[in-house]
């Protein structure tokens, strides 16, 4: 099996600086392997954080180099990545097994104890008898502009992951890691350090972008086949909401009722009145440095939920859908 891996980083709008800060060291599963993947393992996501993970095996590497190294010697990420080891997911399992419907009760998750971070990855969970594909996306993934698509066809099996992510337009220090997500023949998920990128400075609606491919040849039953992920994510600036105002209005426009929310206080389900026709949501918006600005949204009857944002402390922004419950609804469709 052959693997050519492109890591892809672009920019829009702004310059991006690639990063590699020392950052802290990370227990590696006993034997594990320096960072060169296997032949069986294939990649099935991408592993966010804002710290940069250091997995590097400086005993190794001295030892490899004793005769050459230098003082003040730099490494390029495709020199250092051969002496990155492995992280491995921890693996949990529900051992619980229904015969009559083997997903029901058997469910295998995994997670980067001690990382903080974002996972998004599809990666195929083996239960008895059974295969089936288990999507994993953290919530700070955009659904708005996200989606997953496998492509499989007699020749092979292509896999791609489109991703974004909010995050308040501060003009402070901004950096993000793409760390690529492994998948082992024995359905162990394990990671390897990625590259990062930072800036400072941006601006409400500038964005940046990475993303990580890699094309695979392996040979199954005696045939050749092709296995291809390509992951392509976003990192878009926005305005922080302050406060969402839900105002409803009659078929002669007349208004009827209206509420002011903070962004945490919108509820999950909306009734509007029955003798509502349309809704109107107001957005006020501001974040650091900036005047307040505002944004109108106009709702109806076929319209079956709003959209909201809910901004962290770390300035990551979540959506948040709000379903509409409108009188006579199935008249509507």
């Amino acid at each position: 099996m052959t693997k050519n891996r492109l890591i892809i980083f672009s920019l829009m709008l702004l310059m991006v600086f690639f990063t590699s800060f020392t950052g802290f060291t990370l227990a590696k599963k006993d034997g594990a392997k320096a960072s060169s993947t296997s032949a069986e393992d294939k990649l099935v996501g991408v592993y966010i954080t804002t710290d940069y993970i250091d997995s590097f095996d400086t005993e190794k590497y001295l030892s490899d180099h004793t005769d050459t190294i230098q003082d003040g010697v730099t490494l390029d990420y495709a020199e250092s990545k051969e002496y990155n080891s492995r992280i491995y997911a921890i693996r949990t399992e529900d051992l619980e097994y229904d015969n009559e419907d083997p997903l029901k009760s058997y469910k295998i998750d995994f997670e980067f104890k001690g990382i903080d971070g974002f996972s998004y990855y599809l990666y195929d969970q083996v239960v008895p008898n059974v295969t089936t594909s288990i999507s994993y996306v953290d919530p700070v993934i955009s659904a708005a502009n996200s989606s997953i698509n496998v492509t499989t066809t007699d020749t092979g099996t292509k896999l791609t992951l489109i991703g974004n992510i909010n995050t308040v337009s501060t003009g402070d220090f901004t950096c993000f890691y793409f760390n690529p997500v492994y998948q082992t023949a024995d359905g162990e998920l394990y990671l390897l350090p990625g590259t990062g990128m930072s800036t400072s400075g941006f601006t409400y609606g500038s964005s940046l972008s990475g993303g990580i491919t890699e094309d695979s040849v392996f040979t199954q039953n005696g045939s050749t086949k092709n296995y291809s992920a390509e992951i392509k994510i976003s990192v878009t600036f926005v305005r922080k909401p302050l406060q969402y105002t839900i105002t409803e209005f009659n078929s002669n426009h007349e208004l009827l009722t209206r509420y002011t929310y903070l962004p945490e206080e919108i509820p999950t389900d909306y009734t509007p009145d029955s003798s509502c026709s349309y809704l109107v949501v107001d957005c006020l918006y501001g974040s650091k440095n900036t005047d307040t600005v505002s944004e109108r949204i106009l709702y109806q009857p076929t319209d079956s939920s709003l959209t909201t944002r809910i901004c962290r402390e770390d300035g990551i922004c979540l959506d948040k859908s709000t379903t509409l419950h409108w009188a006579n609804q199935a008249d509507n469709r």
